[in-house]
Order: structure tokens, then C-alpha cells, then sequence
């Protein structure tokens, strides 16, 4: 319950609440033009001030909206251009262009990773002759011949989303990428030259693309249909909590998720889980769709039938999710242990430390790139994550040698 706008002064000092993290405190002007600059929908978030018993959303606090309304027409006009020395995004602590972790990096020489592609593919296959032996059981071979049809089927949305992620992933986290040909601040040119000289001593041909998005969020994600056409994204509230080791073992691990190929093994991945899912749903619908034109199957044996198929392709999402995600957590253990090579352990260790307790539950339009990103929020248990925990990751970098 807030108080009654008789009852303010206007002089109070305000606190903010976006997606779970505080800020402020604001004076009433400071606080609407940080909605407005940062583009918060006002809907979306809450504020508090001394003598409130509970948080409120700001477009509910009239006196508070109402003026922000009226404000926000002006903003346009009265902003005035980006100073050429803008730092990126949120970097209040930041405050340095990463010249001498670059150096320490560079100092240590270039090692090449080698890549787990060749195990991955060998995985596939195997994946898919299980494909072929299960439909060869169940149907006595008469269904082999369907087998080119759902692994293309199964393989088409995968391999689109994967075609598009980076032009996705720009759209959805509204990302600024980085000139490496105009650099626009120190703070810039240094973000890109940490991932450069990570990026040559593990062995890369090209450099990703490197870009940073607004987000209270402190995560950082890789994507991208292969090496040559990668991107890595950092938060600006990762790059605002976060020393220079720690944002180097955060990139550190991100390349590492590139040179393992791990966006296009995951894509693999899903394929052959979708096409195991169409193997067994697909006869359920046909013989639902038989069912439902039979003179000899009743309105009961229909609705039975029609439990059973959601049931079952219930089921099977379910465990081929889980599948999914199993994997997710397997890459993110061997990201970590890549970073750990690229720079240290103890630089890992500290990154990962740093993000305890930090994620929050993504925006809906981000919620696609989760798996991707190093901080994902707990779940109940890990086998139902794409991450393990951050106390597991950081036990099994403690056994790394």
C-alpha cells in the first residue's frame, strides 16, 4: 500500500526493483528518467519509499506515472548526443580497458583447443542407428523407409533457429555490438581485445563478433551457426559487477563453447531427440486420425485413445528434454574446464563465485538463449536444468589439474 499523494513531499528518495534486483535510491526526476533511458516497461517494475508498507508498480503510483508521462514526451527533444567516451552500458565498476589481463593472456602464448566435433558427429551417428534399430523392432522393418523423412523433419527447426541465432539473438537482447574499425571508448576497444587475444590463443581463425546488451542480468552468452560466424554477448551488469578476471574467465568460457562447436552439437542434439519423439507420436496420430472415421470405435474409445496419445507424447517431450538438457550441463562443465586452460583455474573459480546468487528468470523474448548463457537461475534439481549448480561446477574445476 503506498501513501496518499497529500502525504508527500516530493522530495523523497526512491527505490527500484527490475526482474528481482534493487537499485537507487532516486529522487523522483533520477528515477523516471532511468525507466525511460533504459527502456523499463513501467508496468514491469516496482518502486518503494520510506513510509510504504509494501513495494508498488511504478505505473500504479499515480502522482509518480503521471509525471513520467508527461516528462518522457520531452526526453527525446531535450537528450543530448552520446559523448564520444561513452562506456558501455551499466559499467560503474568496470572502470578499466582490460590492457593488462590482455597482456597476461597474450604473455602466455597461443595453445589451440582441440575441438570435440569429431566426437560429437560420432555421437550423431550412433544416435541416429539407434533411429534405424528401434524403428526396424517396432515396425519389423516396414517403417525404415520413413527414417530420411523424420530425421529431416525432426533436423528443419533446429537448424533454422541455429541458421538465425545470432540475427535472433541481436533482435531479442537488443545487443550493441562493438566496431572493432571505430571503437567509441577505451572501455570498447579493451572488451574486444580481451576476446581477440582469447580468442587467438585458443586456436580460432576469426574473431567472434563481441557485443553488450542492458540487462541487470549478469550472464554472457555465445551463438552462432559455427566458428567463423559466431558472437559472444556480455550483460552490462556483468561487465558493472565483475573485476577484469573475472570478465576475462566469463569470455574465456564463452569462446570455449565456440571452439567446441557446442551451439551446432546442441542443435544435433535436439535433431535426433525430435526425430525420436516423431518415430513414436507419429503412428499415435495416425491411429488416432483412423479412430475418429471408424463406424466401429465409440465417442468413449476415442477419448481413450486420444489420452493415451498425449500421455505418451507427454512423455516422450519430457524425457527427450531431459536428454537436452543433460547435455547443456555437460557442455557447461566442459566450458568451464576450457576456461580454466585458456587462463587459470582460479580465474574460473573466482568468475563463478562472483555470479552465486546472482540469476534471474529472463524476459520471455530472451528465454530461447538460456541455455546458452554462463548464470541460469536454480532449478529444483539439476537433472531438471541446462546448468549444474554453481557449487558443482566450481567443486569440479577444484579436480581439474
Amino acid at each position: 500500500m503506498s501513501l496518499s499523494n497529500g502525504s508527500r513531499t516530493g522530495g523523497e528518495r526512491w527505490m527500484l526493483a527490475v526482474e528481482g534486483v534493487q537499485s537507487g535510491p532516486y529522487t523522483e526526476e533520477e528515477l523516471q528518467r532511468h525507466i525511460h533511458d533504459n527502456g523499463i516497461n513501467p508496468s514491469r517494475c516496482y518502486v518503494w519509499t520510506k513510509g510504504m508498507s509494501n513495494w508498488v508498480i511504478f505505473a500504479e503510483e499515480q502522482r509518480l506515472f503521471s509525471a513520467f508521462k508527461e516528462l518522457s514526451s520531452t526526453y527525446q527533444e531535450l537528450a543530448p548526443p552520446n559523448l564520444p567516451n561513452e562506456r558501455l552500458g551499466e559499467t560503474k565498476k568496470l572502470g578499466n580497458d582490460f590492457s593488462s589481463i590482455s597482456a597476461v593472456i597474450q604473455n602466455k602464448g597461443h595453445i589451440g583447443i582441440q575441438s570435440s566435433l569429431g566426437k560429437t558427429l560420432a555421437w550423431f551417428v550412433l544416435a541416429n542407428a539407434a533411429v534405424v534399430i528401434s524403428l526396424a523392432i517396432i515396425s519389423g522393418g516396414a517403417l525404415l523407409e520413413f527414417l530420411p523423412f523424420l530425421l529431416v523433419l525432426g533436423s528443419f527447426f533446429p537448424l533454422i533457429a541455429l541458421l538465425f541465432s545470432k540475427s535472433i539473438a541481436k533482435r531479442a537482447h537488443k545487443i550493441k555490438m562493438i566496431n572493432p574499425d571505430n571503437f567509441k571508448s577505451e572501455s570498447e576497444k579493451g572488451l574486444y581485445q580481451l576476446v581477440e587475444t582469447l580468442s587467438k590463443r585458443a586456436g580460432l581463425e576469426n574473431v567472434p563478433e563481441v557485443g553488450v546488451y542492458q540487462s541487470n542480468d549478469l550472464n554472457a552468452f555465445a551463438t552462432g551457426m559455427n566458428k567463423k560466424r559466431s558472437l559472444v554477448a556480455f550483460s552490462s551488469g556483468l561487465l558493472a559487477n565483475l573485476d577484469e578476471q573475472g570478465v576475462a574467465a566469463v569470455a574465456a568460457h564463452e569462446l570455449g563453447h565456440i571452439t567446441n562447436g557446442d551451439m551446432l552439437t546442441l542443435t544435433l542434439i535436439q535433431s535426433v531427440v525430435n526425430a525420436l519423439v516423431l518415430l513414436i507420436t507419429i503412428p499415435l496420430n495416425v491411429f488416432k486420425l483412423l479412430a475418429l472415421f471408424s463406424d466401429d470405435v465409440g465417442a468413449l474409445e476415442y477419448m481413450i485413445i486420444s489420452f493415451v496419445k498425449f500421455v505418451v507424447s507427454s512423455i516422450c517431450l519430457f524425457l527427450g528434454n531431459l536428454v537436452v538438457k543433460a547435455f547443456s550441463r555437460r557442455r557447461e562443465f566442459q566450458a568451464d574446464r576450457l576456461a580454466a586452460t585458456l587462463i587459470d583455474k582460479d580465474s574460473m573459480i573466482h568468475a563463478l563465485e562472483s555470479l552465486k546468487g546472482t540469476a534471474i528468470k529472463a524476459p520471455k523474448e530472451q528465454a530461447a538463449f538460456a541455455a546458452f548463457k554462463i548464470n541460469s537461475p536454480p532449478a529444483w534439481l539439476d537433472i531438471f536444468s541446462t546448468h549444474p549448480s554453481i557449487e558443482r561446477r566450481i567443486a569440479r574445476l577444484h579436480q581439474h589439474e
